[in-house]
């Protein structure tokens, strides 16, 4: 490496212990690789990151859905944000990546790391507000999931 490039970011990612699913063999390696990736697609800067994981059902999901967005309805994915290094924590529906994933035509473990992609572009501070911002974060999300070589529908 050369001494006027500058250090490669770091990112980790921890799963919480009470998540009702958890990734096999090099799912989460991979998901790491994906999220780094996603962090030099979207020119966050250079650094150790760390963000939160939690996968849940969608009974949790509902309760977390009405009590920190007033909607009791299920959603695939909601991100709250960290601070310094920290980017914060993202929650995922396994129940709604099983559904999507299968009607897709990719499965699970691919939906849900895109669910996850998608927190952490919000905790990196990307907004889908509009159509086009939607697009923007999905595209990026597509782009590091293609660098492990995983392709989804979404």
């Amino acid at each position: 490496m050369d001494d006027d490039e500058p250090p490669p970011s770091l990112l980790r990612l921890e799963l919480t212990e009470n998540s009702c699913w958890k990734p096999e063999g090099d799912q989460w390696n991979d998901l790491e690789k994906a999220g780094l990736e996603l962090a030099r697609l979207a020119q966050v800067s250079e650094g150790e990151l760390e963000a939160g994981v939690h996968l849940c059902d969608a009974d949790e999901m509902k309760e977390l859905h009405e009590k920190f967005m007033n909607d009791p309805t299920v959603t695939d994915v909601m991100s709250f944000d960290g601070d310094g290094g920290y980017l914060g924590d993202v929650v995922a529906c396994v129940d709604v990546a099983r559904e999507e994933g299968e009607a897709l035509g990719h499965g699970l473990w691919p939906e849900l790391m895109f669910y996850v992609l998608h927190g952490l572009l919000h905790n990196m501070g990307h907004d889908d507000a509009s159509p086009q911002e939607r697009e923007a974060m999905h595209d990026l999300q597509r782009k590091a999931l293609r660098s492990i070589g995983v392709e989804v529908a979404s």
